[in-house]
């Protein structure tokens, strides 16, 4: 595992490996104990927030872990780091980049998708030939999108 540290951020994200061509500061080879991730930010009612300190063992700089409050650390074993947690990056998936390639091979145009984004039915200039074409290949129930023109598309408009 990778400890890959963003210092606009000031966290650190924790990363199963590193992105091609990224020449930030990372670490290689760090391990991470952690309670659950949904109980990390639970916030019940009437309780404290949560703090989630990120620490690293005393014996160990290549060991992390996640602290929901303060008062909970091990202070004789490990150290806060004085860094956010900043979660976990995962490399997309084979759907993820499926989709990442017909968005920008569709750019400026509207895509016509299966319901939840599954997978693309029909592109046209308008979002009626979209529509249109996703009926000619017998798809009905779609939901369509709009992505911007240019590498950056940024975000896009959902009908």
């Amino acid at each position: 595992m990778y400890a890959i540290f963003h210092p606009t951020r000031h966290s650190i994200v924790f990363a199963g490996e590193i992105p091609e061509r990224f020449d930030g500061n990372y670490v290689e080879g760090v391990t991470l104990d952690m309670p659950p991730y949904s109980d990390l930010f639970r916030w019940p009612v009437g309780a404290a927030r949560p703090e989630v300190v990120l620490c690293v063992a005393r014996d160990n700089d290549k060991h992390y872990k996640i602290y929901k409050y303060n008062n909970e650390v091990e202070l004789a074993r490990y150290r806060p780091t004085g860094w956010n947690f900043g979660g976990f990056m995962r490399p997309p998936t084979p759907a993820e980049q499926r989709k990442a390639r017909w968005r920008a091979e569709h750019a400026g145009r509207w895509l016509a998708w299966t319901r939840g984004f599954g997978e693309p039915v029909g592109v046209g200039e308008t979002r009626e030939m979209a529509l249109a074409e996703a009926a000619r290949a017998g798809y009905g129930d779609v939901v369509c999108e709009w992505v911007p023109p240019g590498p950056a598309a940024g975000e896009a408009a959902i009908s």
